[in-house]
């Protein structure tokens, strides 16, 4: 039986078009009250809402059935994400599918804004024509500063740069080398205030996105109902106490996160950067320092560093067929620790990741996804 998926707000054709291409039985029923919505949500298996039906506790209580919960927006302050999460409910948004809009809609406002454009609207339906007060200022030539400039803010830079603004950017994430493709120049809050003739902000309304992120990259395996979204609320139903520190620039890397993850037996940790190209990279595991880029078939060991072993790992992917695309390597000191990080053009089969395992030196060896 095909899915059941209840879309309780308005959504554009194309999206139901999605629904029925992947054999997917979509119900449209907008304007619900809350008790219709309680009383029809157990037969559906999933629920897409935009930001006016608001998915309370009590609607999450009745729905039985209910696998995920669709926001077809960038926030989820209408859906109670402690309630869904705790029954297992997947809750979803879609952050980058009106960057565009967004973008051109901040654009819009700030133009509005500088030809006085509600005022005029006002005092022209009011039958008067207030000429002097609606002279208003050019853009060209002013300065435009954007307070976070992710994606929405990046696209928000590119056209202003059209209009012939200067655009200054805040944004502690924004590397020198992405501010420079965008063709923006980043500075601190405090500058941004007196330097800027309009400013607009882009930021999340979610503390600490990069904490979520990292939290639902650690869950994910474990738990299928992990992401940004439910991560934090899942790790503080489990009891895991989570840290973030933040630091100025430290060494070689303007752009630098590190990921602690400790039990009371062990813990292991890797640390990454952002280069220009804006790919990142994987620049240390544990205290061992590498370079080495993501792909979505990789393969990671750890050996002892003695001669050979690299010779007999690249013998035992070859005799598999096995193309290395990337291979990047680090050791502790010589003779101590050494670890591989390989990028391969095809996923490891099982067999060869024993064969791997049983290689003179080596102490663990693991396939990776990105």
């Amino acid at each position: 039986m095909a899915p059941k998926v209840l879309v309780a707000d308005k959504l554009s054709r194309l999206a139901l078009d999605i629904f029925a291409r992947r054999g997917i039985d979509a119900h449209v029923r907008t304007d619900l009250t809350r008790d219709e919505l309680i009383e029809i949500v157990p037969d559906y298996d999933g629920l897409a809402v935009r930001s006016t039906t608001k998915v309370t506790e009590k609607v999450v209580a009745a729905a039985d059935r209910l696998k995920v919960i669709g926001r077809a927006g960038i926030g989820v302050d209408n859906v109670d994400l402690k309630a869904a999460t705790a029954r297992g409910i997947i809750v979803m948004n879609t952050p980058f599918g009106n960057a565009i809009t967004t973008a051109e809609h901040a654009i819009a406002l700030m133009l509005a804004l500088a030809r006085q454009v509600p005022l005029a609207d006002v005092t022209t339906r009011a039958g008067k024509w207030a000429k002097s007060q609606l002279i208003g200022v050019e853009i060209t030539g002013k300065c435009l500063g954007i307070i976070g400039c992710g994606n929405i803010g990046a696209i928000v830079a590119d056209r202003a740069r059209g209009l012939k603004m200067k655009v200054v950017a805040f944004d502690p994430y924004l590397s020198p080398e992405r501010a420079t493709d965008l063709g923006v120049e980043k500075m601190e809050l405090d500058a941004l205030f007196r330097r800027a003739d309009f400013i607009t902000l882009h930021t999340p309304l979610t503390d600490k996105p990069l904490t979520a992120a990292a939290l639902s990259g650690v869950l994910t395996p474990f738990l299928e109902q992990a992401n940004m979204i439910s991560a934090a609320t899942l790790a503080k139903e489990r009891g895991i106490m989570v840290e973030e520190v933040s630091r100025g620039q430290e060494g070689a890397y303007e752009t630098y996160i590190r990921l602690r993850v400790g039990t009371e037996f062990n813990g292991r940790s890797v640390a990454g950067t952002v280069f220009s190209d804006g790919k990142p990279r994987i620049v240390q595991v544990g205290d061992i320092a590498m370079e080495a880029e993501l792909g979505p078939h990789m393969l990671y060991t750890e050996n002892a560093d003695k001669p050979g072993y690299i010779g007999a790992l690249g013998t035992a992917l070859g005799a598999a067929q096995m193309n290395i695309a990337t291979f990047s390597l680090g050791r502790s000191a010589p003779g101590g620790t050494a670890i591989a990080l390989l990028e391969l053009d095809q996923p490891i089969p099982d067999d060869l990741l024993e064969k791997i395992n049983a290689l003179p030196h080596v102490t663990r060896a693991e396939r990776l996804f990105f």
